[in-house]
């Protein structure tokens, strides 16, 4: 996701999400510098900032709520299918798929009513 002159991205040269600043060099070309990145807890993503560059930019504070909204909002989801099995359910996926084809056994589990 990219505003102005800000982009939130997945770098591949570091591995991880970060979000970085784009700007016009002296002959011409883009370049860019890392204002922050983002790392993967127990708890959800944090961000970690360089220096003050996070802070001299408005449009980065825009883009690295978007940022961390998105990455924990994937976390979240991703911690109640651990938690709770396929869509929510105790039920193992091959098991699930093998239900979906056949309605007349949803009756006698009591899932997918």
């Amino acid at each position: 996701m990219k505003f102005r002159n800000v982009e939130f991205r997945w770098s591949k040269f570091n591995e991880k999400y970060e979000l970085v600043k784009w700007y016009k060099n002296d002959i011409g070309g883009v370049n860019c510098y890392t204002l922050a990145h983002f790392e993967k807890g127990k708890e959800g993503w944090d961000m970690r900032t360089v220096g003050d560059r996070f802070f001299e930019d408005k449009d980065a504070w825009v883009v690295g709520k978007y940022g961390l909204e998105f990455l924990n909002a994937i976390f979240a989801i991703e911690e109640d299918e651990s938690e709770d099995g396929f869509f929510g359910r105790n039920i193992p996926l091959d098991e699930w798929q093998d239900l979906a084809g056949q309605p007349d056994k949803w009756q006698e589990t009591g899932e997918g009513v």
